[in-house]
């Protein structure tokens, strides 16, 4: 598992049902839109994320969106590494 992907699965907090949240760099969602996480195109943030990566600005960014059978299991793995 890459470094930016790592660093999204622990930023990312749990909502409600299956949606969670983060403030998460620009590469970071792009590495969640990778792998297929649900989220809302009309909100653009994935299309700002990708202009900030071509300009190499690093801010973050609140993004919300529906997790997957892989995050979920991504990230509880993560949860069992820690303990």
């Amino acid at each position: 598992m890459n470094k930016n992907l790592l660093s999204a699965l622990r930023k990312c907090h749990h909502n409600q049902g299956h949606e969670w949240y983060g403030y998460l760099r620009p590469q970071e969602i792009l590495e969640l839109r990778d792998l297929g996480v649900g989220y809302n195109e009309e909100s653009g943030f994935v299309d700002i994320a990708i202009e900030r990566k071509k300009k190499g600005i690093c801010n973050g960014l609140w993004f919300y969106f529906q997790a997957n059978g892989e995050f979920e299991e991504l990230r509880n793995g993560i949860r069992k590494d820690n303990n």
